[in-house]
């Protein structure tokens, strides 16, 4: 079915498999992330329109109307953005960087909306906090059947947790690698198909812990 030209007009990998009849599914977004992120880290001042730019793509309502998108990208930006500036971890940084990127991706959310945008994460907020802790718990609870529905998924789930969590216990991470691996446990949180995001965070996880390109100069 992705080779008919109705199928796949309106979605990158066609509505027949990614569940959209247009814009950005789960599994693009997660791999469009670590695009993102080097851009932004390797082009100095320049990575503020890479970041822009990614912003727009995924989570605005004429291109990729991503609202869980956008979320993802707004702490994992703030994660890079500490990173990048030797920030030591601790746990009042972790509340700041929730607490920053909530407000950020509160705002960004909120700008969609007033512009047209619609989705069900800018629904969800529009509606109030507790429409918002309904929306997540019931996409916590569609992950989780989703991902106990068929063996396959589960083994894709359960094996792609084990190699992320040997690549956040190493010693040497790099910015973009934290910053990739925050925003993809976002993404678990208001997305709703983990063996998808898991199994391409994987991937592209142990691309960047083997090698993240560096800034020159």
């Amino acid at each position: 079915m992705g080779l008919v030209a109705e199928t796949v007009a309106l979605s990158p990998f066609g509505p027949s498999q990614s569940g959209r009849f247009y814009g950005i599914n789960n599994l693009l977004e997660t791999m469009l992330l670590a695009p993102a992120l080097l851009g932004a880290a390797l082009l100095g001042r320049a990575g503020i329109l890479v970041a822009g730019l990614a912003f727009v793509t995924i989570g605005g309502n004429r291109f990729g109307a991503d609202g869980g998108g956008i979320v993802v990208l707004a702490v994992a930006y703030l994660v890079l953005w500490l990173r990048l500036r030797d920030a030591r971890p601790s746990w009042r940084l972790a509340g700041l960087v929730a607490a920053g990127g909530v407000a950020l991706a509160l705002a960004l959310l909120g700008l969609d909306a007033a512009t047209g945008g619609s989705s069900h994460v800018t629904g969800a907020v529009g509606d109030g906090p507790v429409a918002l802790a309904r929306d997540i718990a019931d996409r916590i609870e569609l992950s989780v059947r989703r991902t106990t529905a068929a063996a396959g998924a589960t083994a894709v789930v359960l094996g792609s947790l084990a190699i992320l969590a040997a690549i956040a216990l190493r010693t040497r991470r790099s910015p973009v690698l934290d910053a990739f691996l925050i925003g993809l446990a976002v993404s678990l949180v208001v997305n709703d198909t983990p063996s998808d995001e898991l199994g391409a965070g994987a991937a592209i996880a142990i691309a960047l812990a083997r090698h993240t390109p560096q800034r020159a100069g």
